[in-house]
């Protein structure tokens, strides 16, 4: 028997279970909105793999009996293929395809072409890429009109390319920059001649430019921002032109997500043009370049794709090497020492031989290897593009890798931060405004060290920032363009620790929505950052130097003599509003009020009110557009929005007070999220209430809840936190377990949104 949920885990990291399940049940229940899982986690019959493309966030591969199957992000366009229009982290096959010759992926579109040289197309369709004569998404194939004998697809962001078998190529889709090659600026939902192709041989397309190989040479059409088109930018081409000086190519590479291509010469070197900002186009430089330039120590390529900035090349050995950007470690350089900054030369990826060929995206790259039974892939797997199986949610506990003791937890907006009992913080989730202070923007999925920060004893996570208090001193990182670091300043981004309300001495720390309020010591409460909403507590502008909350009889929280402190003992701030807990057990809440969330009738925002309750309260919670209170008795009291059933029961949103069914268990702690309410009881158990897609509610279910449901396989807990679509607890022997969503590693389960190392694709 497991006393925590040691023993339940909701999320499958690389195929530990067969099912994927984990004791929360199959993982796809629920899904819509939040882009639940699609698909069986556990795999499709593994068949060999002929060809692999890849695209924004997803991936597919043509298998040898004609079968496509598709992985990744499907943000509602239905780029999957599968009708389901939902994000999956494992192969799924692709609708009614079962005789594919060629697959290219878009940014958000995939096409195929059949036996028959036929073609068909899935995905985002705004620009008209479908070529099904409409504008209309589809989330399983449609046919491309007027199109026969092809045999080979070019995808580009918003249009599509398809070589005939007589050399010619047709185009349909966007056409803004001449994309289409038929000398227009006009726009096509089926297919149109590019002007002057006809003895072509491969074509490939960037973001919104395309190219051609003809008897050894390269023509280029479309968008020349950079110099795409191989010819001084920035005038753009309607009608193909020659690229310069470049002769005996072999094979060209490019995808959707590039603004550059790469050509493989018959010597085997490789050459590219266009975006060189990022080291992409390998010749040591971070320059664009309308020349073809030589990539360095590269004279036994087979074949080269292009990717979000950055380059891979597969060599006669059967290695890959790759260069440009690695920021989300694309460049398969490996995870402990490795660079994220930009590399200008070629460079080995980790541990990865034998390779038939390789496919780059938006930030990440696979490789299938020449056997055609495996798969490999790195870099980013926030949309879970690597094809993994690990999941974007979990809907039980699963255990935080915090060190130590954990004694608090603070939630952001999809970041996470713990301290220990000596007063280490660490933090895991989302980095990309250096909410974890650390100099690398990556996510991480795994407790890391703030530097410089220690002895803390109270911690907030705000949407994109963090603050910490150690000593009665409050240091703030992060998003600061609001003020909300409290130092005076409004930098967009600010990396370095930062004295909140400087002079003053503090005892608590709360961080909303681009603002943070602090409970000092003489019990009045500070805040600064956007006042919208009058989050703030007052009238007026928003500030980056802290002002004070005013009490009902100091309306203008002046500092006249006499001016009586708020008298808070506890502080909770959520996205849009705040409460504290007051003498003799008052609720006072201020900000937005839409909903009726600071206990007073519906208005757009509110200075500071008491919430009318029919007895003192023990502690409070603010959620995202809601508030819970834990009554003298145990019971619990809900108030404001209700559309998920976070404040119980089929009500409409209201001030109105709601009492919550805990089976006749009294409440020591409540907590809030976005659209969710969970409570600590008695004896140790928690039970959540409200939105429960992402698999916040815990209960192994996702799905909605208007009463409360026991969170599995959880007991002993002695603290609760929740914020955005999770929730975390601390447990008697100091562990954390976190569950809900977990996009950008906010559960701290160590599960890796990034990675420089190759690994399987599951099933392959």
């Amino acid at each position: 028997m497991c006393a925590v949920a040691a023993c339940g885990f909701g999320v499958d990291l690389d195929g530990l279970f067969a099912d994927g399940a984990g004791e929360g049940g199959p993982p796809l229940e629920g899904g819509g909105e939040d882009g639940g899982e699609g698909g069986a986690e556990g795999g499709i019959p593994s068949i060999e793999v002929q060809q692999l493309a890849l695209g924004f966030s997803f991936g597919c591969g043509r298998r040898i009996d004609g079968t496509v199957m598709c992985w990744g992000q499907d943000d509602g366009a239905g780029q999957i293929g599968d009708g389901l229009k939902r994000s999956t982290s494992a192969p799924v096959l692709v609708k009614d395809v079962a005789d594919a010759i060629d697959v290219a992926v878009g940014q958000r579109h995939a096409c195929v072409i059949r036996k028959s040289g036929t073609a068909a197309c899935w995905g985002d369709n705004e620009g008209r890429q479908l070529g099904d004569g409409t504008t209309t998404a589809a989330p399983t194939p449609r046919e491309v009109v007027q199109l026969t004998d092809a045999k080979q697809l070019a995808l580009g962001y918003a249009f599509s390319c398809a070589l005939k078998n007589d050399g010619t190529v047709q185009c349909w889709g966007d056409n803004a920059k001449g994309q289409l090659g038929d000398g227009t600026l006009t726009p096509r939902s089926q297919p149109a001649p590019v002007t002057g192709i006809s003895a072509a041989t491969q074509i490939v397309a960037m973001d919104r430019t395309a190219c051609a190989l003809v008897s050894g040479e390269v023509l280029c059409w479309g968008y020349n921002g950079e110099g795409e088109v191989g010819s001084p930018p920035p005038t753009d081409a309607k009608v193909p032109i020659k690229v310069a000086g470049l002769t005996g190519v072999a094979s060209l590479g490019a995808t959707a997500d590039a603004n550059h291509v790469c050509a493989v010469t018959t010597a085997g070197e490789v050459r590219c043009w266009g975006a060189g900002g990022n080291g992409q186009l390998g010749n040591s430089k971070e320059q664009d370049s309308a020349t073809p330039v030589v990539a360095i120590s590269v004279n036994d390529a087979v074949s080269v794709t292009t990717g979000g900035s950055y380059t891979c090349a597969t060599r006669k050995s059967g290695s890959v090497s790759c260069w440009g950007y690695n920021g989300w470690r694309q460049l398969g350089l490996g995870d402990s020492t490795a660079t994220t900054d930009n590399v200008s030369t070629p460079l080995p990826v980790n541990a990865l031989a034998g390779v038939k060929t390789v496919a780059a995206g938006r930030a990440h790259t696979c490789a299938l290897l020449a056997d055609g039974k495996h798969v490999s892939c790195w870099g980013s797997n926030l949309g879970h593009g690597l094809g993994r199986g690990t999941l974007v949610s979990s809907d039980v506990p699963v255990k935080v890798t915090t060190p130590g003791t954990t004694v608090r937890l603070a939630l952001g907006e999809q970041h996470a931060c713990a301290v220990d009992s000596q007063g280490a913080f660490t933090c895991w989730g989302n980095n990309e405004l250096r909410q974890q202070s650390v100099t690398t923007y990556l996510a991480t999925g795994t407790a890391t060290p703030i530097p410089g920060i220690a002895g803390v004893t109270r911690a907030s996570a705000g949407n994109y920032f963090t603050c910490a208090l150690s000593g009665g001193q409050i240091k703030c990182w992060g998003n600061a363009g609001s003020g909300q670091l409290g130092n005076g300043a409004t930098p967009y981004i600010e990396p370095t620790p930062q004295v909140f309300a400087a002079g003053s001495t503090a005892t608590d720390v709360g961080g909303g929505s681009n603002f943070t309020c602090a409970l000092l010591a003489n019990t009045d409460v500070v805040c600064s950052g956007s006042n919208d909403g009058l989050r703030l507590g007052g009238a007026g502008p928003g500030t980056s130097t802290p002002v004070r909350v005013p009490t009902a009889i100091d309306p203008d929280a002046g500092a006249e003599a006499g001016a009586p402190p708020l008298g808070a003992t506890k502080l909770t701030v959520s996205p849009g509003h705040s409460c504290v807990l007051r003498a003799g057990g008052v609720v006072t809440c201020w900000g937005y009020n839409s909903g009726g969330e600071c206990g007073v009738p519906n208005s757009n925002s509110t200075l500071p009110a008491d919430v009318p309750l029919p007895s003192p309260a023990t502690a409070v919670a603010a959620g995202g557009g809601h508030t819970c209170a834990v009554l003298q008795d145990g019971s619990v009291r809900c108030w404001g929005y209700n559309n998920h059933g976070q404040t119980t029961g089929g009500l409409p949103d209201s001030n109105m007070l709601r009492a919550v069914d805990l089976g006749g268990k009294k409440a020591t702690a409540v907590t809030g999220g976005d659209d969710h309410s969970c409570a600590l009881l008695e004896d140790g158990t928690v039970s959540c209430w409200g939105k429960g897609t992402s698999g916040q509610l815990g209960n192994g279910v996702r799905a909605d809840a208007t009463t409360p449901v026991a969170v599995k396989n959880l007991a002993k807990a002695t603290a609760i936190e929740a914020r955005s679509n999770r929730t975390c607890a601390i447990v008697a022997d100091g562990s954390a377990f976190c569950w809900g969503n977990n996009r950008s590693g906010e559960l701290g389960d160590g599960a890796v949104m990034t990675t420089g190392s190759p690994a399987p694709l599951v099933g392959y």
